[in-house]
């Protein structure tokens, strides 16, 4: 943790957009988060648990998700990786705290987002946007034990519903199933099962008594969100959605284990097995042609809190490269893409190509590698591979901006390599002759074949070379190494 006090902060979805269905929509979005506290997903009702914990979700058709794993077994851990795109393998204090994460992805976007807690806080998560600590207002209402319940997030919703103007983000982090004093988490009056457990000391208590009193809590969390969907449902002003997923879950005795905590490779299921829902009013559904039928099928697939970035950036309507691939085992970036637009220095016009090609050719791939690097970074050894050009080495005056394309890429590549050289990212450029594509058509030159070129990189890749000399270029890079200007000689006339 000393190490992380002064950290500088990655951007992470820089090119997070609305969705053009958003956009179109004429009513702002008005997405809720419910983060809940220490729920698992054995003691829900929706999850086949004998007892009927969950009547109002039920009632309300919610989608609920069966198979859930948490990426920790505290709040410290699974809060701040739920909310970044560094996935459980990826994640660490130190990587969490170094890059941005789902909410300033959103704000990229320009959604407003809003943190409301009753909790011990946001970990850092909101620290660059508006969060509030509800739980210090003492309203007599909700924090009549000492303690606040979660009803206390209801009038501040309903403000938000009844005022909004722009598409927002509220994310609400609940008290929840916190223990030991599982008793304080919902009024006195609401009891459905008892005797329940009065005590912080477990030791005071049957295991029964505890069982009754955290199931409890999980039915008053699922009256809360009940009352939740209700209030967006009836909200005219906005698209509303919801969507709820717990920290993490909590041991009841089995095997003599109470609370959570565990380290992770040995914690029970009980600890990392977590309860997941999602609701969407018709507003949303008319919007986006929600297909239900599809969504209802894909309920008991294996999932993690690894989905949840992504997916709510789905549901909030927000676009961005970093989300099409955080769920995926991305581990090699290779920019190929290129194009070759005429120069001639005596057309005007001949400028239009040229950005095109500077563009495509230059711009696009240091886009990519910088967008994509925190998911490169996630994986045990990942790579970016720049193919560049012989071209890169020594240009052709045929082909002019081009050629200075493919030698700032070069440099990039070069300066790129060292940055990352203590990181599990290698940085490779590959330097291809002229090879037999649509591109080259009108060339009159040997061309090399593609499937040929392509085995010649891979074959690089796999060797670990840092530096892939392809076909004829092998030649060029001796020549050069001999003579520069005699290289550069032969090569300005092609």
């Amino acid at each position: 943790i000393l190490r992380t006090q002064i950290v500088v902060v990655a951007p992470v979805g820089t090119d997070a957009k609305r969705s053009a269905t958003l956009v179109a929509a004429g009513k702002p979005a008005l997405t809720i988060i419910v983060v809940g506290e220490t729920a698992r997903a054995e003691n829900f009702g929706l999850n086949g648990y004998a007892r009927d914990t969950n009547p109002a979700l039920k009632a309300r058709n919610a989608y609920y998700f069966t198979d859930v794993k948490s990426c920790g077994t505290s709040t410290a851990v699974s809060m701040p990786c739920m909310f970044s795109n560094l996935t459980m393998d990826g994640y660490s204090y130190q990587a969490g705290r170094s890059n941005e994460n789902l909410l300033d992805v959103l704000g990229h976007a320009d959604v407003k987002t809003l943190w409301l807690d009753n909790n011990t806080g946001d970990l850092g998560i909101a620290v660059r946007t508006d969060s509030t600590k509800l739980a210090a207002s003492n309203d007599p209402a909700s924090c009549a034990k000492g303690e606040c319940e979660d009803s206390i997030f209801l009038p501040e919703l309903q403000k938000i519903a009844d005022t909004i103007t722009t598409d927002t983000v509220v994310v609400m982090h609940q008290i929840g199933s916190h223990g030991p004093a599982y008793f304080l988490r919902y009024p006195p009056d609401f009891e459905p099962f008892k005797p329940a457990c009065q005590f912080a000391e477990f030791a005071k208590c049957s295991v029964e008594e505890i069982t009754n009193a955290y199931d409890n809590t999980i039915a008053y969390t699922d009256k809360f969100l009940g009352d939740v969907i209700d209030m967006l449902q009836d909200n005219t002003n906005a698209i509303t959605s919801m969507v709820y997923l717990s920290d993490h879950g909590e041991s009841l005795g089995e095997g003599g284990l109470f609370l959570h905590g565990a380290p992770y490779f040995m914690a029970p299921s009980q600890q990392t097995h977590v309860p997941m829902a999602m609701w969407f009013s018709d507003s949303y559904k008319a919007t986006y042609a929600l297909q239900e039928d599809c969504l209802r099928a894909k309920t008991g697939l294996p999932l993690s809190q690894d989905n949840f970035f992504h997916t709510t950036l789905a549901m909030a309507g927000v676009e961005t490269l970093v989300a099409a691939f955080v769920d995926r085992p991305l581990a090699l970036l290779i920019n190929n893409a290129g194009t070759n637009g005429i120069y001639d220095p005596d057309r005007i016009c001949s400028l239009e190509d040229s950005s095109a090609s500077i563009r495509l050719n230059l711009d696009a791939p240091i886009q990519l590698a910088t967008r994509l690097l925190p998911t490169l970074r996630a994986q045990s050894a990942a790579a970016i591979v720049n193919v560049t050009s012989g071209l890169a080495v020594a240009p052709r005056s045929g082909g002019a901006v081009y050629c200075a394309t493919k030698a700032g890429l070069r440099s990039f590549t070069m300066a790129l390599r060292h940055l990352l050289k203590d990181s599990n990212v290698r940085v490779i450029e590959a330097l291809p002759p002229v090879v037999d594509t649509k591109m080259t058509a009108g060339r009159a030159n040997r061309k090399m074949s593609a499937d040929a070129c392509a085995a010649e990189i891979v074959a690089g890749i796999i060797r670990d070379k840092e530096e892939i000399n392809v076909g004829m270029v092998k030649i060029l890079q001796l020549v050069y190494s001999i003579s520069p200007k005699l290289a550069r000689r032969i090569m300005i006339r092609q």
